[in-house]
Order: structure tokens, then sequence, then C-alpha cells
């Protein structure tokens, strides 16, 4: 898999020889007096690094965006029409549609009510 950052020779060098690491994570990380922060410079390091890592994967990735939804019901007998409407009314929010309901003023849309 790709990654902006580990793929990238200048990123790296200057993430592990232009930062002057010992000033910032002392500066960042209050002298290291959090009980629950890091103990020293090479931990909060390791840790910067893992996040770059995470973050270069992101962004190799592009401007795509993934989502994973889950849902689990037992409509009641009878007409499912609801269901189904509310259904899609968050599948189009989750692609970025304004809400469509006509309970919901939506400023400066141009779309209608769904249905």
């Amino acid at each position: 898999m790709a990654n902006f950052f580990t793929d990238n020779d200048d990123l790296r060098f200057y993430f592990d020889q232009g930062v002057p690491w010992a000033e910032l994570v002392e500066l960042t990380e209050y002298g290291f007096r959090a009980p629950d922060g890091f103990k020293d410079v090479e931990e909060a390091k390791s840790f910067y690094r893992d996040v770059a890592e995470s973050f270069g994967e992101l962004a190799a990735e592009g401007n795509g965006a993934q989502i994973e939804l889950r849902a689990s019901w037992t409509p009641g007998a009878g007409d499912l029409s609801k269901h189904v409407e509310a259904w899609a009314e968050l599948l189009c929010m989750l692609g970025g549609l304004p809400p469509g309901s006509e309970n919901v003023a939506v400023f400066g849309a141009k779309r209608g009510p769904r249905g």
C-alpha cells in the first residue's frame, strides 16, 4: 500500500534529521511531567512517527473516503416505506446531500423534498 510519508525520502529525512525533537518535545510535552504523557524524546518521536505513517496512508488514498455503516433493526409488520425512506435519507446525508425532510429547514438548498 502506498504511503505519502514512508514513500517520500525528503519527508523522512526532515522528520529524522530536520526537526529539533529534543526542544520540540520538551515544549509540547511540558517537560515530561504529565503522568500519562511520554517519558522521553524517543517515546514521543516514535508516537509521532506512527501518526505520520497513519496519515501518510490516508494521504496516499487521495480525496476518496470510506465509511462503514452497520445497522440492525426489525421493522414491525406492515408498510416498510418509512423505513426505506429513512435509510435513503441517511445514505444521502452520508453522501453529502442536505437533508430533504419536510420538517427540516435547509438554508440555501435548491433541492426540493424527495418522494
